[in-house]
């Protein structure tokens, strides 16, 4: 892992700042990248978005613009 290297403003690191890890090890200062994974969302969820995504694609069909007059 890439090791931090202190400047006079910034003596250590620990943390995380975004998707950087910052982690000591033997009394040394380093950082690593967070792994990124998407989330996919639970089954029940899934389900659910489904059934939405049908019902908005439904209502766009169906919707008719009335003009009052």
């Amino acid at each position: 892992m890439p090791k931090f290297h202190p400047t006079p403003i910034i003596q250590d690191c620990w943390s995380s700042i975004g998707n950087i890890t910052f982690y000591h090890r033997n009394g040394q200062c380093f950082y690593k990248r967070k792994p990124y994974t998407q989330y996919r969302g639970t089954a029940a969820q899934l389900d659910q978005a489904q059934v939405t995504a049908r019902l908005s694609a439904r209502s766009k069909k169906t919707t008719r613009h009335l003009s009052i007059v």
